[in-house]
C-alpha cells in the first residue's frame, strides 16, 4: 500500500521555485549568505563545455541550486558554539 506519492512538478514549482527569492535573500546573523543561486547555471556552462546541449532552463534541469561549500565558515560557526579541535579531531 502506498501512503504518499513522490514530489512532482507541482511541488517543485510551488515549493522549490517558490522559495527561490527567499533563499537568495536568506542570511545568517553576521550577514553571510549561504545559498549559491548560481549553481544550476555553472552546471549548464560545464555541460556545454563538454559538448552537451542545454535546451531547458538550468533550474528546471538541476534544481533551484544548493548551499555553498564553505568549510571555513562551518568551522567558525562550530567554534563559536563551543566546538574545538583537540589532537586534530573536533570535540565539544
Amino acid at each position: 500500500m502506498v501512503t504518499h506519492g513522490e514530489p512532482g512538478i507541482a511541488h517543485f514549482n510551488l515549493y522549490h521555485k517558490g522559495m527561490l527569492g527567499w533563499l537568495k535573500e536568506f542570511s545568517l546573523l553576521d550577514g553571510y549568505k549561504p545559498f549559491d543561486a548560481t549553481l544550476p547555471y555553472k552546471l549548464a556552462d560545464y555541460a556545454r563545455s563538454k559538448g552537451f546541449k542545454v535546451t531547458k532552463e538550468p533550474i528546471d534541469i538541476w534544481g533551484v541550486s544548493w548551499w555553498k561549500y564553505d568549510p571555513d565558515k562551518a568551522t567558525k560557526m562550530l567554534e563559536d558554539l563551543g566546538f574545538k579541535k583537540v589532537g586534530g579531531k573536533k570535540k565539544m
